[in-house]
């Protein structure tokens, strides 16, 4: 019957991508010869949405339907006991805790990185600035991560060498390409404030797109790398990733600093205005975000570190027990909602494109 109903997926899932082929064709040249009106601006839009809506939900169900059927060959599909099972036995009462925990972080992360990944996808004045697709690119990864958090948070899965059940590393790198994300926003920040003509000319949004590449590129080709080499050689090349990483917190501490400066000698010398204004939300945003992500990224970073320096092993059995673990990934979360939180034109985008077509009432806001 699980074949069966396998088979009816697939059928489903071509059935999609079809339809939204068809709906693309039909928004770029059948609406195109209509008439500009409210008519035809409200079907673009529908069509718009429901395809950022199927493609968003392919590309974040594809990869743990390709992991799941992976682990099902590996474990036995044929017997459920050799199945992952689930984080906690449910013997106690701190199981129930923990297991709540896990999947409220996972769906916080989904609902408030997939709100600002929609409203950024279907707000166009959003998408044409520059640190509006730095924001875009973090929250493709924190909805992925938060997506992948279910799998993780909620079954007997541990990421580590050697791993168990684990996804090969490739739901926590995900916060690598946050990292090197948060990095070049920041660089970004800097030179639009401090050097806006040298900015405006060679900054262009492909540049800042190939950036955003670049840190899905960069992450996932040295997570490659380690897979296919042996468990002693990774665990050796991970420790050099760590140092790598202690000096982009460097980075990253030196860069908050000398933002918060900008903001508070160099814009306050200039005129009052929307630009000034502009500026100032920007950095303020960046150095707020820079600030959480470390303080929740810190624990579980330094934990790893005295583990390894002491030779030892994590006490902890899985990452669903691991507080430090379930405080990293609620970065996924922190991050999108402090972007909602700071910037009015990306909060006014979530509300009336998002959160506006599950409750009517707060499109009106």
């Amino acid at each position: 019957m699980s074949a069966y109903g396998t088979l009816s997926l697939q059928a489903i899932i071509i059935m999609k991508v079809l339809l939204n082929v068809k709906l693309y064709l039909i928004a770029k040249y059948q609406i195109a010869r209509e008439p500009p009106g409210p008519e035809r601006d409200s079907k673009k839009e529908s069509l718009r949405l429901i395809i950022v809506v199927v493609v968003c939900f392919l590309a974040l169900w594809t990869p743990l339907n390709v992991l799941n059927n992976e682990l099902l060959k590996t474990s036995g599909t044929s017997h459920m006991s050799n199945a992952v099972p689930l984080a906690v036995d449910f013997n106690e009462a701190a199981d129930y805790f923990i297991f709540i925990i896990n999947l409220l972080t996972a769906t916080s992360s989904v609902l408030m990185a997939g709100s600002v990944l929609l409203g950024i996808i279907c707000t166009k004045p959003l998408r044409n600035q520059n640190r509006f697709i730095f924001m875009l690119n973090t929250s493709i990864s924190d909805t992925l991560s938060g997506v992948g958090g279910y799998y993780i948070g909620l079954f007997d899965v541990r990421e580590g060498y050697p791993s168990k059940n684990g996804t090969y590393y490739i739901v926590p790198s995900l916060l690598g390409v946050n990292i090197w994300t948060i990095l070049f926003s920041q660089v970004d920040r800097f030179f639009a404030v401090a050097y806006p003509y040298i900015y405006n000319r060679f900054v262009t949004r492909t540049v800042v797109i190939g950036v955003c590449v670049f840190c899905w590129f960069y992450t996932y080709l040295i997570l490659t790398v380690q897979n296919l080499l042996t468990v002693d050689t990774a665990a050796k090349l991970s420790a050099y990733g760590t140092l790598l990483f202690q000096a982009i917190i460097i980075a990253k501490v030196l860069m908050t600093v000398k933002l918060y400066l900008i903001a508070k000698y160099q814009i306050a010398r200039e005129p009052p205005g929307p630009e000034r204004d502009s500026k100032k939300e920007s950095l303020r945003l960046i150095i707020v975000v820079v600030v959480c992500f470390l303080g929740l990224w810190s624990p579980a970073f330094y934990y790893v570190i005295v583990v390894r320096m002491t030779g030892s092993t994590s006490v902890f059995t899985n990452n669903a027990s691991d507080p430090f673990s379930v405080i990293l990934r609620f970065t996924s979360t922190c991050t999108p909602g402090l972007y909602i939180w700071g910037s009015p034109a990306l909060r006014e985008a979530v509300l009336k494109t998002v959160w506006g077509r599950v409750c009517p009432p707060l499109r009106k806001r």
